[in-house]
């Protein structure tokens, strides 16, 4: 009785204090992005697969539409305060920075892609 009591609150440790958990997204799952070099050229997007570490890091998946590189990446960002910063490599583009700011509910801000573009992004809950 005593070594399946340890177990259990061994397993009980393991799952309470594992380094990565799914959640929802701190920035909203939906939102819009818009070129502001290309005019005309943007588009929805959702984000899914969202994982945060213990040190605040969340990654997952990002699906957009309107984009000539890619459909989807994958992503990695981070909020400090109110800001969220994101990175991903969107198809043969290349690397994509993305800064937001949360205004209320909502986040808003900016992109740069390695691809000669720059526009901008609003998220929404």
């Amino acid at each position: 009785m005593k070594k399946a009591l340890i177990g259990v609150l061994a397993a009980a440790g393991i799952v309470g204090f594992a380094a990565t958990s799914r959640a929802q997204s701190p920035i909203g799952l939906y939102g819009t992005w818009a070129s502001t070099l290309h005019p005309g050229a943007g588009g929805r997007i959702q984000l899914a697969d969202i994982v945060i570490n213990g040190a605040g890091v969340f990654v997952g998946q990002v699906m957009f539409s309107g984009s000539p590189c890619a459909n989807w990446a994958n992503f990695s960002g981070r909020i400090v305060g109110d800001t969220a910063t994101l990175s991903m490599y969107v198809g043969n583009c290349g690397l994509d920075v993305v800064t937001l700011h949360r205004e209320g509910a909502v986040w808003v801000g900016t992109y740069r892609a390695q691809y000669p573009d720059a526009g901008t992004v609003t998220m929404v809950p």
